[in-house]
C-alpha cells in the first residue's frame, strides 16, 4: 500500500502488529513520509505513538468527538478521563497505564523472569531469542521484605539491554503507585541521553534518583527497549517490580516536589 507516495496517509495501530523488522520498516517508511509533508491520520490506542507522531490529536468516543486539538491537551484530557473511568472498578489500577508504549503482545515471545538474591532486585530473561531484548535490570539500595524496602536515599536503576544489529537503542524507565498514579516516565531519547556500549550487541543505561523524592508507600517499576527513533518498543519489562519506601514526615502527599520558604 506504501509503495506510492500519498497525499493522505491512514494508518490504523499499524505498530501494533508484526516482528521487529516489520515494525522497524512502517516507522521508516512513516517518518519518510511524514518528512516530504505527506498528512498522515494515525488511528490507536497509544498515547505514546500519538504523542510522538501526532501534531494534532482527536479524542473520539462512542462516534462522537469528545476533545479536538493540540495532542498534548487532548492526551491531558484523555489521561483525567482514564483516571476517573479506573477509579469507579475495585481492581487495582494505574494512570499510566495507557502510555504504556506497546499497544500489543501479538508476536511477542513470553517472558520468564528469574528473581536472584534478595538485596539486588534485579530481575534476568531466562527466555533468549536471539532478538532485540533487555537483559538485566537491577535496582541498588533494596533490603529485605515483601516488598523489598529502599534502604538508601538514591534509587539506581541499571538497565542491560541487546540492540538490534549495529543500532544503538533507547532505554526507558517509569515509576508508579503500586496501586495508584504514575509518577514518572523517563526515557534516554527523550533528554539526548546515549546507552553505552558494552560490546557483543550490548547496551547499558544508569538511571539514578538523587534522594528520591517520594513519601511513604509502595512502588513498582518497568523498564523499556526503544528503536533508535523512539518509536519501536522491541521489549518491556511492564511493572516487574515492586519496592516500598519508608520516609517519616508529618505532612501527606506523594512527593517532595523542590520548593523554598521566604
Amino acid at each position: 500500500v506504501t509503495a506510492v507516495q500519498p497525499d493522505v496517509l491512514i494508518i490504523d495501530e499499524a505498530l501494533a502488529v508484526g516482528d521487529q523488522h516489520f515494525q522497524k520498516k512502517c516507522v521508516e517508511r512513516i517518518m519518510a513520509f511524514r518528512k516530504n509533508g505527506c498528512t498522515i491520520l494515525f488511528c490507536s490506542h497509544s498515547p505514546y505513538h500519538i504523542r510522538h507522531l501526532c501534531d494534532t490529536a482527536m479524542w473520539i468516543e462512542g462516534g462522537r468527538i469528545k476533545e479536538f486539538g493540540e495532542t498534548e491537551a487532548v492526551l491531558g484530557a484523555y489521561d483525567v478521563h482514564t483516571r476517573l473511568l479506573n477509579g469507579t472498578t475495585d481492581e487495582p489500577t494505574s494512570t499510566t497505564d495507557s502510555e504504556t508504549p506497546a499497544e500489543s503482545s501479538q508476536d511477542k515471545v513470553v517472558e520468564v523472569l528469574e528473581t536472584v538474591p534478595k538485596g539486588y532486585g534485579r530481575l534476568a530473561s531466562v527466555v533468549d531469542d536471539g532478538s532485540a531484548r533487555i537483559l538485566e535490570v537491577d535496582l541498588a539500595n533494596l533490603g529485605d521484605g515483601d516488598p523489598q524496602l529502599l534502604t538508601g536515599p538514591d534509587l539506581i536503576a541499571t538497565i542491560i539491554v541487546r540492540g538490534r544489529g549495529q543500532e544503538c537503542p533507547n532505554v526507558g524507565f517509569m515509576i508508579e503507585q503500586s496501586k495508584g498514579v504514575g509518577i514518572t516516565s523517563l526515557a534516554t531519547h527523550e533528554e539526548g541521553v546515549t546507552p553505552k556500549a558494552l560490546g557483543e550487541g550490548r547496551w547499558q543505561s544508569v538511571l539514578t534518583f538523587p534522594n528520591l523524592p517520594l513519601h511513604s508507600g509502595e512502588y513498582v517499576v518497568s523498564a523499556y527497549l526503544f528503536d533508535e527513533s523512539g518509536l519501536v518498543v522491541y521489549d518491556q519489562w511492564f511493572q516487574f517490580l515492586h519496592f516500598k519506601v519508608v520516609s517519616p514526615t508529618l505532612m501527606p502527599g506523594l512527593v517532595r516536589l523542590p520548593h523554598h520558604w521566604s
